[in-house]
């Protein structure tokens, strides 16, 4: 999972370097520095956009684990691009995306292009969640420990609230 102190000190580092070179960058153009101005500047510019990336990324970690529907410990992945299994250690799974060890996916994020949840399968034993973007899709298989139909209903309905995807719920004795 995304180590939280890790990427704040990185934030936090970003930050110390964007402010030195703007602070370098505007002492050495009042002192007619004009190539450590350029080198200053250039590298405020080069760390900014690390910066905000970092800060957006810190931002998405934390709504995602913040709105959970299911925590899972481990669960086993396969891309439907290449059928390669992989293990996941924990997947928290929001009305906002999926956060995968590493990896963030947020529902809707960059509009018509963004990552979209495109099917819902529940059974009394796994979920499988079919997302991605235009034809590119990866598939989940998380084995739960859901103990009843009424848990993955509601597990269901959350995620259409949210995504207008509707879950194909089966496999469960009534």
């Amino acid at each position: 999972m995304m180590d939280m102190k890790e990427l704040k000190r990185r934030r936090d580092i970003y930050l110390i370097i964007v402010l030195l070179g703007f602070i370098l960058t505007i002492y050495s153009r009042q002192n007619h520095a004009r190539a450590t101005t350029i080198f200053t500047g250039l590298s405020t510019l080069i760390f900014l956009p690390l910066f905000i990336r970092q800060i957006g990324l810190i931002r998405d970690i934390s709504i995602i684990r913040d709105n959970p529907i299911l925590v899972v410990a481990t669960a086993a992945t396969r891309s439907r691009g290449n059928g390669k299994k992989e293990y996941i250690e924990e997947i928290i799974i929001s009305t906002f995306g999926i956060l995968l060890d590493k990896k963030i996916y947020k529902w809707g994020s960059g509009g018509v292009h963004g990552i979209l949840l495109k099917s819902i399968d529940i059974d009394s034993r796994r979920i499988k969640l079919v997302f991605g973007r235009d034809s590119r899709n990866t598939e989940i298989e998380i084995i739960h420990d859901l103990e009843s139909r009424e848990r993955a209903i509601s597990i269901g309905e959350s995620l259409w609230k949210e995504t207008g995807v509707m879950a194909n719920i089966h496999g469960w004795e009534d």
